[in-house]
């Protein structure tokens, strides 16, 4: 997309209170066409974070009021456009949607990065995704099916995340999991629908259930305390002797040093992949699909993920520090595998009720 004027440089000015050169938010092509780019933003916020720590801590809460008063102008501004399906960006003809995630980009790292002040008040938040109309949603919807991504996924994915972490998903390619999903809707998997007689999986064309020889050796070993190899809905049978064990099986969970998870779909993603790409694996598995497994992850003192190549990781140490997930959602440049601060976020918070539950537990 073409441009030769920055109007959104000025709130990243406002807010940082800083100069922000025009070159560092523009790209210039061999051809001689001007295009805007965010490779540059996480330097822009790493610089705006040091200042930040630098600042004495009693100045925290002035700046944040300046800070959520320039944001809330931008996202005001933003949100009347929407009564004109931002007709004012119409010139820009297939630009349009390309110019509109780069301002959401931008509003997202500004919110995220501001969570560094150190203010006694709770934050205040910016929802970007005005810049989602029906219209641009379907195209976004149109985009990932033809990339290979499951309707229930995108539904998923355009539902709970924020424009980064879309931004990064789109930029990822659609996790392999053996399963075809040529039958899935928006509201359903095939691929994890069962035979309502034998409550068995119905495998359709392209379905693949092998698990990897490492997998299945620590499967028969024993050494499994948990698995989910491809849960489905059980039999209602054992659904009322699953209810009734339910209590034992928070306690089993309590007392087990670590939830070891086994799934399919985890068995086609390598523990080396970059941090981003697996926790975008980890949470459209099948494993977070059943709401019934979320005990395991609220009440086990550590959760281990089998990947492909047989290396066991620790949930928790997916989640990269702090700081880093500050800088998100503005990785260093736009091929970064960097991992989006609302998918760690998701991690984050599982992590904290998790602890929450244990130590109800330990109080009974």
């Amino acid at each position: 997309m073409a441009t030769t004027s920055l109007p959104w440089r000025g709130i990243l000015e406002a807010v940082m209170e800083t100069h922000v050169p025009e070159s560092t938010l523009i790209h210039k092509h061999k051809s001689g066409r001007v295009f805007l780019t965010t490779a540059h933003l996480s330097k822009l916020i790493q610089d705006w974070l040091s200042r930040i720590n630098a600042t004495p801590i009693e100045l925290h809460a002035p700046w944040l009021e300046k800070v959520n008063r320039n944001l809330a102008h931008a996202h005001s501004l933003m949100m009347a456009f929407t009564t004109s399906r931002f007709q004012v960006f119409r010139p820009l003809g297939d630009g349009l949607p390309a110019m509109l995630c780069f301002i959401a980009i931008i509003g997202e790292a500004l919110v995220n990065a501001k969570m560094a002040f150190k203010a006694a008040h709770l934050p205040q938040g910016f929802s970007w995704s005005m810049i989602w109309t029906a219209e641009h949603r379907d195209m976004l919807r149109a985009e990932m099916l033809a990339d290979g991504w499951c309707p229930i996924t995108i539904e998923y994915l355009t539902n709970t995340t924020n424009v980064s972490s879309l931004k990064h998903a789109l930029e990822s390619e659609p996790p392999v999991d053996g399963k075809y999903h040529g039958n899935c809707t928006d509201t359903s998997c095939a691929a994890y629908v069962v035979d309502t007689e034998s409550y068995k999986p119905r495998h359709v064309a392209g379905c693949v259930e092998e698990l990897s020889p490492s997998a299945r050796d620590y499967s028969s070993s024993g050494l499994a305390r948990r698995s989910t190899l491809d849960r489905q809905p059980l039999h209602p049978e054992q659904q009322r002797r699953t209810q009734q064990g339910n209590q034992d099986d928070g306690a089993d969970l309590h007392e087990a040093a670590a939830v070891l998870v086994l799934d399919a779909g985890l068995q086609h993603c390598d523990s080396t992949n970059p941090s981003g790409i697996k926790i975008l694996h980890v949470l459209t598995s099948g494993w977070m699909r059943p709401f019934w497994t979320l005990q395991e992850a609220v009440l086990a003192k550590a959760i281990c993920i089998m990947f492909a190549d047989g290396v066991l990781i620790d949930l928790a140490t997916l989640i990269p520090p702090t700081q880093t997930m500050l800088l998100s959602p503005a990785p260093n440049r736009p091929s970064s595998r960097a991992l989006p601060a609302q998918q760690a976020l998701q991690v984050r918070r599982l992590q904290a009720g998790r602890r929450g539950a244990i130590a109800a537990l330990e109080e009974h």
